[in-house]
C-alpha cells in the first residue's frame, strides 16, 4: 500500500511538473524546453514503474488462485466422500468463500488501477502528436472497465445460478446470511463449491487478460520513452549551439573615414 501510494505521489508531482515549462526568449527559452523534456522522459519511466508494480500482483494472485483452486477441490472431496462433519465442512467452505471474494476484490482493483495509470498519464501528458508514435492504438482504460463490468456481471449471474441473490442493492450482510444458509446444506455446499471454482477460473483468463494488456503498456510506455528522451538529446544539441553562437565575438564592418586630407 505504501509504494501505492509513494507512486501516485510520484506520479501527481510529475504530471504537475511536466506542464510547468514556460515560454522565453533567447536561450532560456531552449533550457526550459529541456527541462519539460527530462519531466516527461522522467514521468514515462515513473508509468512503467506503476505498471510493473501491478504485474507483480497479477502474478502472486495467479498464484493464490491456484492454491484457492486446490483448498475448493479438496473440501470439494471432503463433501463427496463424507469425511468431515457437517459443522467442520462449513467453516472450510465459508472460509473459501471469503478468499475467493478477496481474490476477486483483488483482480477488480489491479484492472482499476492499470486504467488510472493509464488514463491520468494519457490526460496530463500524451498530446495526440505523441500517440501517433504508440504501437497500438489500444483504449486501455476501456479495455480496463470492460473487465470490471465483465466481473461484476459474472459473480452476479454465478450467485444468481445458486439461488443467491446478489446485485447493486445487496448488503454485505444480506450476503452473508445467504452464502451461509446454503452452506447449512448438503446440496447448497455442493453449488457453492462448484461457483468458487467457476469464479476462479473466470479469475484466471482475466488475469491473463490484465497481463496481456499491462504488457501492451509498457511497450507503448517504451516508445514514448524513447521519443522523449531523442527530443531530449536534439533539444540540449540546440541549446549547447546557440550558447556557443552567443559566445562567438561579433565583428562589423569598419567605420568609413570621412576626415578630409
Amino acid at each position: 500500500m505504501l509504494k501505492k501510494v509513494k507512486f501516485a505521489v510520484l506520479l501527481a508531482s510529475l504530471l504537475g511538473t511536466a506542464g510547468i515549462a514556460g515560454a522565453g526568449g533567447g536561450l532560456s527559452g531552449g533550457s526550459t524546453e529541456v527541462t519539460q523534456l527530462a519531466n516527461n522522459a522522467e514521468l514515462v519511466a515513473v508509468a512503467q514503474n506503476g505498471v510493473q508494480q501491478v504485474q507483480n500482483q497479477i502474478r502472486q494472485i495467479t498464484h493464490e488462485i491456484e492454491m484457492i483452486t486446490n483448498q475448493v477441490t479438496m473440501i470439494q472431496d471432503m463433501v463427496r466422500n463424507t469425511l468431515s462433519l457437517p459443522n467442520q465442512l462449513f467453516g472450510d467452505i465459508m472460509g473459501s468463500v471469503d478468499e475467493v471474494k478477496n481474490v476477486l476484490a483483488r483482480t477488480q482493483g489491479v484492472a482499476h488501477s492499470l486504467g488510472d495509470i493509464d488514463g491520468l498519464f494519457k490526460s496530463r501528458f500524451w498530446t495526440p502528436a505523441q500517440m501517433t508514435g504508440m504501437k497500438t492504438t489500444t483504449d486501455f482504460q476501456k479495455e480496463y472497465s470492460t473487465i470490471q463490468e465483465t466481473q461484476r456481471e459474472t459473480i452476479r449471474s454465478s450467485m444468481n445460478a445458486t439461488g443467491v441473490i446478489y446485485d447493486q442493492y445487496t448488503s454485505d450482510a444480506d450476503l452473508l446470511k445467504q452464502l451461509q444458509e446454503k452452506a447449512g446444506s448438503a446440496e447448497g455446499r455442493n453449488q457453492l463449491l462448484q461457483m468458487e471454482l467457476q469464479l476462479m477460473a473466470f479469475s484466471s483468463r482475466q488475469l491473463l487478460r490484465l497481463q496481456e494488456l499491462s504488457m501492451m503498456q509498457m511497450t507503448n510506455y517504451g516508445a514514448t520513452l524513447e521519443a522523449e528522451r531523442a527530443k531530449e538529446d536534439m533539444a540540449k544539441e540546440q541549446d549547447a549551439k546557440a550558447w556557443d553562437a552567443s559566445k562567438i565575438p561579433h565583428y562589423g564592418p569598419a567605420p568609413l573615414n570621412t576626415s578630409k586630407w
